[in-house]
């Protein structure tokens, strides 16, 4: 695990997650999972998404639309100690295959709901529905990294501009890799793994900032030109194919889950 590889996978993940207009968590969780071992990939998706987030939301600062979040909000936070704290127990029983098979399924999810269109969804746009729909996204992403965009179709219940969206999603999903990243840090650094193993080398919490501050520089760039690369691609077919990969991928961790 070298600042270059993830600097370059963060550099990678948020340009991609910004010209398709989200995913970058999930891409960036789908890279770290094929080369580390999956007892510190969320972690880093936690750290590394934090400092990206900081940027993002300073972006978008001006287009939060504060009504959501008032119910948002604190479903994010509690759900994400919540997941943290059921992946600290998974991580204590060293139960990989269960993190395996998770993955594969918010993989999967993640692809197939991105293909389906938006207006395939029915539901009635009340506000309160964020908290729910909040705390489950946040649980699955404090246990796994990410989570499915399972929340996007709220947002394109209501009459907001894409902007608006944008910064809405920013500050929230700050709010949410920094809860996970904090709740990391007081269950498993300073309760009992002060030392995490990759390979041959030791890395302490120290270690894992450093890491996470580079590849944040990473992810920030890819967020700047992400936003002009945007203008230029076919936004449908780029998507499309994203979605198709990450399902392809869900299949494969699914399978390693399972050993087939």
């Amino acid at each position: 695990m070298t600042y270059a590889f993830l600097f370059i996978a963060a550099f990678f993940a948020w340009l991609v997650g910004t010209t398709a207009a989200g995913g970058a968590a999930i891409i960036f969780l789908l890279i770290l999972s094929l080369f580390l071992p999956l007892k510190v990939v969320p972690i880093l998706v936690g750290f590394v998404g934090t400092f990206a987030g900081i940027y993002r939301t300073f972006l978008y600062r001006q287009h939060i639309y504060w009504p959501i979040l008032k119910w948002l909000l604190p479903a994010t936070i509690l759900g994400a100690f919540v997941g943290a704290t059921i992946f600290s127990l998974l991580l204590g029983q060293e139960a990989l295959e269960i993190l395996q098979l998770i993955l594969g399924v918010v993989l999967m999810l993640s692809g197939l709901l991105g293909l389906i269109k938006k207006n395939n969804f029915k539901i009635d746009s009340k506000v309160w529905l964020f908290f729910p729909f909040g705390f489950v996204v946040a649980v699955i992403s404090g246990i796994i990294g990410g989570s499915p965009p399972l929340i996007n179709f709220l947002y394109q219940r209501f009459s907001l501009l894409p902007n608006q969206i944008v910064g809405t999603k920013s500050i929230n999903l700050l709010s949410l890799q920094a809860s996970k990243s904090l709740a990391y840090i007081v269950l498993i650094f300073l309760a009992y793994h002060p030392h995490m193993s990759v390979g041959s080398s030791t890395y302490t919490l120290k270690d894992f900032i450093f890491l996470a501050l580079v590849a944040g520089v990473g992810a920030a760039l890819g967020i700047y030109l992400g936003k002009r690369v945007l203008e230029k691609i076919n936004e449908n077919l780029f998507k499309k194919l994203m979605n198709v990969m990450l399902i392809l991928f869900g299949i494969y961790f699914i399978h390693m889950g399972l050993k087939i």
